[in-house]
Parts: structure tokens; C-alpha cells; sequence
């Protein structure tokens, strides 16, 4: 159907689009034919008013029966006005603007208040963009010194962290210093008959020396007919450093007995008989007693070592040597800061002369300062584990102690019998045993032997800053597809499939080694029967690591006492470690499995990384890894030791790509690390 449009009483030419409404009531037809649809006028006059009503509603909603290009007219869009209302909206506008910029721009006559005013505004204008530019420069500068300030202390970081980490040059390995390495025996050595008899009842008759060995001892022993009075000595870790400088040490103190004794007695031989022999004579005692060459409190030999594990493993070493075999009879003490029976330790100090002394640097410091001990009679001074013991930590004792050595009288006061000695004009011989050799230490020790005064030799194996050649290691990385615990576990277990029976978990912290032990224990790492998990750090009690350590290494449970038990109890988780270790303490199925078929795991700190004999451990783990190379080189060194074979796992994180990187480039083309 169609309709017709439905005019008002506007002109056509002046209505607008909303204006025009659609009829669909009636067809096409004028307003003056009533009766165009034949219909009657009443008829047409009803028509008339429905057509207004629906007017009405279609006003309402005007615009609805419009052709889509104009049914938004009523908003403006799309709609294009009449030439003549564009010309008038056009006009309307410009005097708008005008009448606007008129008002806007229309000159003010200035007074007094607002001159006045507007010049203080300028001023105060003035002075604060002058006081914004002075702040600015402030801050700028301010700015340009933290970020100097912040340059200046990256650059001091970096450069502590060199001295402390960076390695010295080493002296190049000739044919002819491995050719003497191969060749070398005790025997060729000059050994005293007594000393070298000892090596072959402790080690075996077929015993030869280790590449240090080799070169340290010959070395150590042409330093008395020379003015070096210095040595320093580098080897791998589990290279035999420890005998390296006790066997030297040794021979030159029976060496000065038999001397003494020379010029003591008119007839020698019989006393020197006497001396090697050991037997017990009424002359020799005696004489070796009176001898001005051992006083009571001055001991004629120190080993400076930088734990307390250490000073247990030196002492019983050079005991081994010294006491065990009447041949060679010196009295070896051992001092750290733990020391279990205080009053018997100074009641030998009162009574017994001592030969030499195994102790801390701080613990020796200790007695210096208190006057229990004096270095009146020291002819010979040993700084085992020296890039330690030239930490920060443990230099400032060093120091003292260095002092104390040159001027050979106690650190309060000199007293008459530490003037009166034989040996006062004689600067004692000092020996360094490092596994790596840092720029820091080095020039330490270059500082305290400068070239004038004889200086010092320095002696390096071919191996040095190396890891042994029986050692394979692994680097693994830790991916968001794993965490670093479940990487241990399944590092473990290949362990175990593998048939290693000791493994090492070096953490950095003992709070890390806390919660790892825990960790595995939870997760029942070693079954019953097993040899359970340890832990090992600095702050634990001195006999229970003892008790730890050794039985890690070898066992030996059936002989602990009822304390070395309970520390053992408190060392290890019970109902699963405690089982067949500790004969009698109820475990079953343990005591049927040999301890050397027992699977034992070590969580340990930098305590047992450094000098530790640790030669059981078949695997290292590194859970924490180390934070420079020299860490890593003491670490990994706790397994392949002596020509052994052993793997080391290092778990790394993002954070330990750096160094682990340079690591693995040196492992993999076999270069220094340093």
C-alpha cells in the first residue's frame, strides 16, 4: 500500500524533514474532494479526524516513515540545509565571533593597584622560575654525584672482588720438572733412618711421594743452607700437602736434637746412638730435657690451620709419625677453640715440652695475649690452607702473629727466659700450602719476605688450578620444568643406580643445609639399613662433626661412647639413619650390611671443603653453587683425590650462569681456572 505525504499549513519550500508524516489510511487524493474515495461526507469527515489523531501520534515519532538517507535529519547527520539557511547560519556565526574577540580584546584602562599588581606578579614570577632553575641545577648535580658516587663503588667492589678471587701467574711446568716428579723417591730424599722407617710402617713399604711431595720436601729442606727463608707451595686438593710439610719439619727438628747433643757430650756417637735409637738411656732423657732447645710453653714448631676439623686431622697425622713409633719422639699438641678437657690442656702446657703445635690462628693469638704460650723457641712456622687464612677473617690474627714471629717474644711482654735463647738471631723458616694461588694472597706473602730480606720461592705442581683428571663433571641447569630439590632427588637416585655409596651436598648456608637435610630425610632418601643423612656446618659442636666426619668416611660406630651416641642421635633423623650404625642400638637389618655397602649422604658447608680428608666421597654435588672458582676448585676437590675417579653435579640457576659459565669454558678445553 502506498500513502501520501500529509502537508501542515508550512510552506513547502521552509519545512523541515521531521516535519513531513506519512499517511497510510487513505490513497492519494486532494483536500477539497470529499468524496474521492466514493465514500459519503460523514464518512469522509470520520476519515478527517482519524487522519488527526494519527498525526498527532505520528508528530510524536516524526521522521520514522522517512527514506533512511534522512531519518537522522533530526540530529544534523547527513542532511544537507537549503542554500539560504546555510547563508543565514553562516552570518549568525561570523557576528558571533566578532561580537566575542570585541569583548576579549577590548583595552582596560590601567590603574595604580593593578600596575602595581601585575609587577609583583612578574616578580614573584621571576624569582620562581629562578629558584625552579636553581633547584634543577641542585638536583642535577646531586644526580651527577650518586651516580659517581655509585661508579666509584661498583669499581672498589670489583676491584676487591679481583684481588680476592683473581689468580696469580703461574711458573710454567719443563720436561725436566716432571721428569723429577717421576723419578722421585723418599729414599733419594736424605731422610733421617727413623723418619724414613716411619713412612713405610704407616703408608706401606711401596710408598712413593706425590707430585708435591716430590717437589716440596727437596725444596723445604735446601731452605737452611740458604737466605730464602720462605716457601710456597701450590697443589691440587688431595695431592698429599699435609705430609708435604710435616716430613721436612720432622727431619730438621730430630736434626737439631742430634745437633744439640753433638755439642753437649764429649763423646757423640754414643749420644747420637742414643737419640736415633730411643732407647732409654739415663744420659739421653735427661739431656734432651736440660737442652735449651725445648722449654716448657714455647713450642718449637707451629701449623696454623683454619678449622678446627683441621687441626684434629693434622694432629693425628703427625702423631702417626711422632708418638706412635718410638723412633721418632716429639710431642704434638693440637689447640682449637673447642677444646674438650680446658685444665688437662693447660696442665701439659705446664709440664710437657712441646715439639709442635696444631692450631688456629685466632686460638694461638689467644694464648699469646693471655701468656700461656710464647714464640721465643719457634724455629719453623707452617700456614697450611694460606688463601684462607688471608681472608679478611682471619688476617688481622695473621698479622699478630707474623709480628710476633720477628721479634720472637710474647705479644704483652718480653720476658727473661724468651731473651735467653739459642735460636733469637735465626728468622724461622715459614712454609705456605695453598691449593690456589689469588693475587691477594701472593702479595701478601710478597710483602712480608720482600726480595732484600731473601724473598721467597715459590714451587706449583702441573695440575695446579685444575681439577684432578679422574673427576667428571656435570653442570644442570635448573628449567621452569623442574625446581632445584626434585633436580637433587633425581641427581641422587641416578647416584645410587650408578653404585655410589658417599655422596657430598654442599650448600652455602647452614640454614640451606638445615632444610635440605630435612628435605631428604622426608623423602627417605636412604632406607633402613642405610647410613643416613649428615649435616655438617661451622656452628655445630666440634665433637659431633667429629663424630659425623668420621663416621662418613669409615664408620667405626662399634666404638663410640654413650655421648658420641647421643650426639650421633641428635646428628641424624631416627628410625632410618640410626638403624644398624651404632652396634646395639636395635637396628636389624643395618647390622648385616657392611658399612662400606651403605649409602651415606653429607649436606656440608665450606667447613668441610677446605683440607678435610675426605677420600670416601665418590660423588659432589654442588646444590649451592660456589661464587668464584676458587670455591669450586676446593669443593669438587673433595672426591677424586689421589689419582682416584669421582663425578661433581653443580645444579645452576640463573643467577650462577656467570661464573659457572667461565667454569665450564675451562673444564671443557682443560684451561686454569682463575
Amino acid at each position: 500500500m502506498f500513502g501520501t505525504l500529509v502537508a501542515r499549513s508550512i510552506p513547502r519550500s521552509k519545512r523541515a524533514p521531521s516535519q513531513w508524516t506519512f499517511n497510510t489510511r487513505f490513497p492519494s487524493a486532494g483536500r477539497g474532494a470529499p468524496n474521492a474515495g466514493g465514500g459519503t461526507e460523514g464518512a469522509w469527515k470520520a476519515a478527517k479526524n482519524r487522519s488527526n489523531l494519527k498525526s498527532k501520534v505520528a508528530s510524536k515519532l516524526s521522521g520514522l516513515a522517512l527514506p533512511a538517507s534522512r531519518r537522522l535529519a533530526r540530529l544534523g547527520v547527513g542532511v544537507v540545509d537549503s542554500p539560504s539557511k546555510q547563508r543565514l547560519d553562516r552570518k549568525n556565526t561570523n557576528s558571533s565571533q566578532t561580537q566575542t574577540q570585541t569583548k576579549t580584546t577590548k583595552p582596560v584602562k590601567p590603574t595604580r593597584a593593578t600596575s602595581s599588581l601585575s609587577s609583583s606578579i612578574g616578580r614573584r614570577s621571576g624569582m620562581a622560575m629562578a629558584a625552579g632553575a636553581v633547584a634543577a641545577t641542585a638536583a642535577a648535580k646531586a644526580a651527577s654525584k650518586h651516580r659517581r658516587q655509585v661508579e666509584a663503588e661498583r669499581e672498589a667492589a670489583q676491584e676487591k672482588y679481583d684481588q680476592k678471587f683473581s689468580m696469580a701467574a703461574l711458573p710454567q711446568t719443563t720436561p725436566s720438572l716432571i721428569k723429577a716428579i717421576q723419578a722421585a723417591t723418599f729414599a733419594d730424599m736424605s731422610l733421617l733412618p727413623p723418619l724414613l722407617n716411619a713412612l713405610h710402617s704407616v703408608f706401606g713399604s711401596d710408598v712413593r711421594p706425590t707430585p708435591v711431595q716430590a717437589l716440596a720436601i727437596p725444596a723445604s729442606m735446601s731452605l737452611t743452607s740458604s737466605n730464602t727463608r720462605a716457601l710456597l707451595v701450590g697443589a691440587e686438593t688431595g695431592g698429599g700437602k699435609t705430609l708435604a710439610y710435616l716430613i721436612p719439619m720432622i727431619h730438621r727438628l730430630k736434626s737439631q736434637e742430634i745437633e744439640h747433643a753433638k755439642l753437649a757430650l764429649d763423646n757423640p756417637e754414643d749420644v747420637i746412638d742414643a737419640v736415633v735409637s730411643g732407647s732409654e738411656n739415663s744420659v739421653t732423657p735427661q739431656l734432651i730435657s736440660s737442652s735449651k732447645l725445648r722449654r716448657l710453653r714455647r713450642p718449637r714448631a707451629v701449623v696454623l690451620v683454619p678449622s678446627r676439623d683441621l687441626v684434629s686431622q693434622v694432629t693425628q697425622v703427625a702423631k702417626s709419625l711422632c708418638t706412635h713409633h718410638t723412633d721418632l719422639r716429639l710431642t704434638v699438641l693440637g689447640i682449637h677453640a673447642r677444646h674438650a678437657h680446658a685444665d688437662r690442656l693447660a696442665a701439659k702446657l705446664a709440664t710437657v715440652p712441646i715439639d709442635i703445635l696444631v692450631t688456629t690462628p685466632h686460638e694461638l693469638v689467644k694464648h699469646l695475649e693471655k701468656g700461656t704460650l710464647a714464640l721465643s723457641k719457634l724455629t719453623e712456622v707452617v700456614v697450611d690452607e694460606s688463601d684462607t687464612l688471608f681472608d679478611e677473617s682471619n688476617l688481622p690474627d695473621i698479622e699478630v702473629i707474623q709480628k710476633a714471629v720477628a721479634t720472637h717474644r710474647p705479644v704483652e711482654d718480653a720476658t727473661e727466659t724468651s731473651k735467653d735463647s739459642s735460636t733469637a738471631s735465626v728468622t724461622p723458616l715459614t712454609t705456605y700450602i695453598s691449593a690456589t694461588f689469588p693475587v691477594r694472597m701472593t702479595t701478601l706473602i710478597g710483602l712480608a719476605h720482600p726480595p732484600e730480606q731473601g724473598g721467597y720461592t715459590q714451587i706449583a705442581t702441573p695440575k695446579l688450578h685444575r681439577p684432578s683428571s679422574g673427576l667428571k663433571q656435570l653442570f644442570l641447569p635448573v628449567t621452569s620444568s623442574t625446581t632445584k630439590p626434585n633436580l637433587l632427588l633425581d641427581v641422587l637416585k641416578r647416584s645410587a643406580q650408578s653404585g655410589e655409596k658417599r655422596v657430598i651436598v654442599f650448600v652455602n648456608n647452614r640454614d640451606t643445609g638445615t632444610w635440605v637435610c630435612d628435605f631428604l630425610r622426608g623423602k627417605k632418601v636412604v632406607s633402613d639399613g642405610g647410613g643416613g643423612v649428615f649435616l655438617a656446618s661451622g656452628q655445630m659442636d666440634g665433637r659431633m662433626r667429629d663424630v659425623v666426619l668420621g663416621l662418613f668416611k669409615e664408620g667405626g660406630g662399634e666404638g663410640l661412647s654413650r655421648t658420641e651416641e647421643g650426639l650421633l642421635d641428635a646428628a641424624m633423623v631416627a628410625g632410618t639413619a640410626n638403624d644398624g650404625i651404632v652396634a646395639g642400638s636395635g637396628g636389624k637389618e643395618g647390622d648385616k650390611i657392611p658399612w662400606k655397602d651403605r649409602i651415606a649422604i653429607l649436606v656440608a658447608t665450606d667447613v668441610a671443603s677446605r683440607g678435610v680428608d675426605t677420600t670416601a666421597a665418590d660423588h659432589v654435588i654442588l646444590y649451592d653453587f660456589p661464587r668464584s672458582s676458587i670455591e669450586y676448585l676446593h669443593r669438587v676437590g673433595r672426591t677424586a683425590r689421589n689419582g682416584g675417579k669421582g663425578r661433581a653435579t653443580s645444579l645452576l640457576t640463573k643467577r650462577d650462569r656467570r661464573v659457572a659459565d667461565e667454569i665450564e669454558k675451562s673444564v671443557r678445553y682443560k684451561n686454569v681456572l682463575g
